[in-house]
């Protein structure tokens, strides 16, 4: 893949979205990362919209006029070249396995630049946080989705877990 077919994490998610709902429209795709549990998911409208944009211009992308009512709108869905990008950036091993962005793990790492007493406050809040997440059902609709997001926070649990203990044992 080359530099100009190369995706962002967000345009990533964006067109396995464009292509799990094709067609879909870009309002649709921002509703769905608006509803992620992930706070890295949630671009907003405002991202959304102009991402879009501008992999219709890379011809990612390709938008069908339509009107439902009085509004007009674009069904969205991907060209040949959007699907070849979407299938590399999907089956990525290697970033895939990367340690990406996990707020957690960048505050972690810098907490003995305060006292042990706001480290285990900090600690305590955050798995008060993780253990609220993961009782939280977050795709009623979808079971393997649930099941998959049940997966993940179990598996966050017990990372946090470790890293609290490694934390308060050596501060």
């Amino acid at each position: 893949m080359n530099k100009v077919t190369e995706l962002t994490d967000l345009e990533g998610a964006t067109l396995v979205q464009i292509a799990r709902d094709s067609p879909t429209t870009a309002y649709a795709v921002a509703r769905t990362f608006a509803n992620s549990p992930s706070e890295f998911w949630s671009g907003s409208a405002g991202s959304v919209y102009p991402l879009i944009k501008r992999m219709q211009t890379r011809g990612l992308v390709i938008a069908a006029q339509s009107a439902q009512g009085k509004r007009a709108h674009s069904n969205l869905s991907l060209s040949k070249a959007g699907n070849a990008a979407m299938r590399v950036w999907l089956l990525d091993a290697k970033r895939a396995a990367g340690l990406g962005f996990d707020p957690l793990r960048t505050r972690a790492v810098h907490l003995d630049l305060v006292s042990a007493i706001e480290r285990d406050t900090f600690l305590e809040e955050v798995g008060a946080h993780i253990a609220a997440a993961a009782r939280t059902e977050v795709w009623p609709e979808s079971p393997r989705l649930n099941a998959i997001h049940n997966a993940v926070m179990r598996s966050r649990k017990i990372w946090f877990s470790t890293l609290a203990r490694l934390l308060k044992s050596h501060p």
